[in-house]
């Protein structure tokens, strides 16, 4: 609701130095519907955009070419675009040179080219566990917080798992091939192999005693968790998961790093400083012309007490 949103901005506006406003995180970039919304909401609060372009999966020829879709949406409902920033390309110099020079062609904005990270994508492994409905029965809860940075389905003997670990994997296994626990951890603990992330056991078997008491014997802070999903409903649930975290203070101090190594911030901060456009929409004019009204109060009296549309105002 627009009036709403107004409403809300209005009471805070005058508190505050800066407000940063989030957009709807859609995920279709395309879709016209939300992306209109969003510069509805941009126009109707007077408010300056970055516009942020994904470039995952994308040329940078797409990533232009969506970027002129967008300011084409904005600048139709009279919103302000400072700054056009993709991000999640392709971390290679020739792709990030190309992208920027291609955005620099736009007239009168910041532009900036940022390339992927695999930590500011990677889920946490407590995500993981919560997509796959798996319950922890084992390690410290505060490894549940680390990134996973991919899943590993071992449907195979031990020594082929261990050719195939890498760092911070969670490792899918079958919940009746327990025999690959101790084997695990050992690999996780004793240093001559990646760290893991989390272990999933599917099927929902119960983890045989004998089992765990080796378990118990290893020093470990692995967190295993169990799930009664099989194998490919858990895989495929993992497989396309992704978390991004405001909380996690690695993820936050890779995102600084990243943002001061390729945004210009001076520019930026000089763009937010332009005058507010003189443009205000009837949802913005009605809201001030009610807080004029509220600031000034009146005493209104209406004396015809007996008539009806007198009581009804």
């Amino acid at each position: 609701d627009f009036a709403k949103l107004v409403a809300k901005y209005g009471a805070i506006s005058d508190d505050f130095e800066a407000i940063v406003i989030l957009g709807s995180d859609y995920t279709d970039v395309m879709s016209a519907t939300e992306l209109t919304f969003n510069a509805r909401v941009a126009a109707n609060l007077n408010a300056p955009v970055c516009l942020t372009v994904s470039g995952r999966a994308r040329t940078p020829a797409e990533v232009r070419q969506l970027a002129d879709s967008a300011l084409a949406e904005f600048t139709k409902e009279h919103a302000r675009v400072i700054a056009v920033i993709a991000t999640r390309l392709q971390d290679d110099d020739e792709t990030l040179a190309y992208t920027h020079n291609l955005l620099e062609r736009i007239p009168n904005v910041v532009v900036a080219a940022l390339p992927a990270h695999p930590v500011l994508a990677a889920p946490m492994v407590e995500d993981q566990f919560a997509a796959a409905s798996a319950k922890v029965i084992s390690g410290r809860p505060e490894q549940l917080h680390s990134e996973s940075q991919g899943v590993l389905v071992a449907g195979m003997t031990l020594p082929n798992v261990l050719d195939r670990l890498f760092t911070d994997c969670t490792v899918v296994l079958p919940g009746d091939r327990s025999e690959l626990i101790p084997g695990l951890l050992l690999a996780h603990s004793g240093g001559g192999f990646p760290k893991l992330a989390g272990l999933i056991l599917v099927g929902g078997y119960e983890v045989p005693s004998s089992i765990q008491r080796l378990m118990g014997s290893i020093h470990h802070e692995l967190p295993i968790a169990s799930t009664q999903l099989g194998t490919y409903t858990t895989a495929e649930r993992l497989f396309h998961l992704e978390g991004i975290q405001t909380s996690s203070p690695r993820k936050i101090e890779i995102a600084r790093r990243v943002f001061n190594e390729r945004v210009d911030t001076e520019a930026l901060l000089s763009a937010m400083k332009l005058a507010k456009s003189n443009i205000r929409t009837p949802m913005m004019f009605e809201f001030q012309l009610n807080e004029m009204a509220r600031r000034d109060r009146r005493r209104i009296v209406l004396p015809e007490s007996g008539d009806d549309r007198i009581l009804q105002a």
